[in-house]
């Protein structure tokens, strides 16, 4: 057992057909909805589908992405448009059908031994997708399990979750710089806020578990920012509520009002910001 990234990747080299959907083991597809999928996918010469889904728990909630169904973006655009308008991007796998040559051609493969790998693979793959569009049924169930990884309370699982984000993001950075002069700024931007969302989601695991100190975990997340261009970090401005609690809690006191305001470019809390991170390890 070498992990699901590899096992996603073996999937894929061996699979003939044209389209890709990773299914997890305890999840379900809507066999019903499939035809007309492949449907769109053949008429609409596109590389990715997002795929509405169905969140199974003690009750079904189905989850879409807030656009219109059947609509057609170039991948990076709505990439920017989920990150930088919506505040909302879905980044599991299995929440999108590939076409297989699209994946092939790209070389895009999930990267080995780590956790949270949707969060990597998903990015790149729908930011180099020529066209991507929107299914407008729900196509996959999603089973949320108590003992699944996220919601892990083993102290070995959850310092690897934390290690892993900080590779993760390092690797969205070198991916940012790579490719910022191809899609423009509103894709370097959109890539720096998914960034930091990463950032805030491994505070949340670390915090109030007794892990390690934060500013010790994420002394290499925070070097891997500091990269960015900090007028790109806040980008269009600080009223997101995962940014303000992010600079809060790390700055130990509130953010003021001209901070937050839309008007003010947030240069002044993103200048707050890394001249903490740059206080690390001194």
């Amino acid at each position: 057992n070498k992990g699901l990234s590899a096992a996603r990747n073996t999937g894929l080299m061996r699979a003939t057909g044209q389209y890709i959907i990773f299914l997890d083991d305890d999840d379900f597809l809507v066999i019903s909805q499939l035809p007309a999928l492949v449907q769109l996918a053949d008429h609409g010469a596109v590389d990715v589908i997002s795929l509405p889904y169905i969140e199974r728990t003690t009750s079904d909630q189905r989850i879409k992405p807030p656009v219109p169904s059947l609509s057609a973006w170039k991948g990076a655009d709505y990439f920017a448009l989920m990150l930088m308008e919506h505040d909302h991007f879905i980044a599991p796998a299995w929440a999108y059908c590939y076409r297989r040559g699209f994946l092939i051609e790209k070389d895009l493969r999930f990267k080995p031994g780590i956790y949270h790998e949707d969060c990597l693979f998903t990015p790149q793959a729908i930011t180099q997708a020529n066209q991507l569009t929107v299914f407008d049924h729900a196509t996959y169930v999603y089973v949320r399990r108590p003992e699944s990884i996220t919601l892990s309370t083993d102290e070995h699982k959850r310092l690897k979750r934390i290690r892993d984000l900080q590779t993760i993001v390092g690797d969205l950075i070198s991916y940012r710089d790579k490719n910022s002069p191809v899609f423009g700024r509103k894709f370097k931007a959109s890539v720096n806020r998914w960034a930091a969302f990463l950032l805030n989601y491994q505070k949340g695991i670390s915090d109030g578990h007794g892990v390690m100190d934060y500013k010790e975990i994420s002394e290499k997340t925070a070097s891997a920012l500091l990269q960015s261009d900090t007028e790109y970090f806040l980008y269009p401005d600080a009223q997101h509520h995962w940014y303000r609690e992010l600079f809060e809690s790390i700055l130990h006191e509130p953010l003021t009002e001209a901070a937050r305001s839309p008007l003010i470019k947030a240069t002044n809390s993103a200048m707050q910001f890394f001249r903490f991170l740059k206080g690390w390890g001194k």
